[in-house]
């Protein structure tokens, strides 16, 4: 079922390639080298930023990036045999390097050491999943949708740039 009437109304027999055409070798080959450049981009200045509010030294960073890229590349490949199908990157939500970084704060300031602080930051993460997990079973994140309309999407990502901005501009 589809909630969003821009998203029904639209007609996919219009696009390039629909979901099950096949534009060719070539094409897929250039567009999956786009794809990966882009995603690659992406997922590369993760754990550059939040590595440092993390307590990682160089070696923790290089592993956080190959532990990242790793578990993005099976949630692609999982997505396309299982999920939407769609070419959209798999990847950390942007909510949670505001969250790492504004907790790492507080750590620092009330003196957890940086062990205890990925310890309940990878539990969070963890309870995070299984509550979105049950509210996606149940039902309940499809009668919420209808709130998050494009004026209130657009306003959290008007604020979430402009908070993140300082500390992307600094980590850089």
């Amino acid at each position: 079922m589809i909630i969003n009437k821009e998203i029904d109304s639209l007609d996919y027999k219009t696009l390039s390639w629909p979901l099950d055409s096949d534009p060719g070798a070539w094409r897929s080959l250039i567009f999956g080298l786009q794809w990966f450049a882009f995603g690659a981009a992406n997922i590369a200045v993760i754990p550059i930023v939040l590595g440092p509010y993390l307590g990682l030294d160089q070696v923790g960073i290089a592993e956080y990036a190959q532990r990242m890229f790793f578990f993005i590349g099976l949630g692609s490949i999982l997505q396309l045999y299982f999920g939407h199908r769609l070419p959209i990157i798999e990847g950390p939500a942007a909510p949670w390097w505001v969250i790492i970084i504004s907790v790492s704060g507080v750590a620092v300031s009330t003196g957890k050491s940086f062990d205890l602080l990925r310890t309940d930051l990878v539990g969070a993460m963890l309870l995070c999943g299984l509550v979105l997990a049950m509210l996606g079973c149940t039902g309940v994140i499809g009668r919420v949708m209808k709130f998050f309309t494009p004026a209130v999407n657009g306003c959290v990502l008007i604020l979430l740039c402009l908070q993140l901005s300082g500390t992307l501009v600094s980590g850089i």
